[in-house]
């Protein structure tokens, strides 16, 4: 007996932990505020896991803190393209002006 009441206990838990994260992610208004979080703590727990195991701390390589960069914006792929875009014509026009100042 003790062995299905051990057993009803641990899927009720389960339950409680699969409506938990279900509420979570569809949470009206700040659900979106709530999954971003959620997805940069599980890409921080990700590089963390992968920096773990391939024995390097740092990211490998330009394109993967790139990735790690538009996980944590948040923005539609378009948009961070955008973004980057808008970036370096800034950058270039501000070394435009630096140039032109001196």
């Amino acid at each position: 007996m003790s062995n299905r009441s051990s057993s009803a206990f641990w899927a009720f838990m389960a339950g409680v932990a699969v409506g938990t994260l279900v509420g979570i992610l569809i949470a009206p208004d700040s659900g979106a505020n709530t999954r971003r979080r959620l997805r940069r703590k599980l890409s921080e727990y990700w590089d963390a896991l992968r920096a773990r195991f391939s024995g390097d701390r740092t990211p490998n390589s330009y394109e993967e803190a790139r990735q790690k960069a538009f996980m944590e914006s948040g923005l539609r792929p378009d948009e961070y393209k955008k973004a980057e875009q808008l970036l370096l014509e800034i950058e270039g026009l501000l070394g435009e002006v630096r140039s032109t100042t001196q």
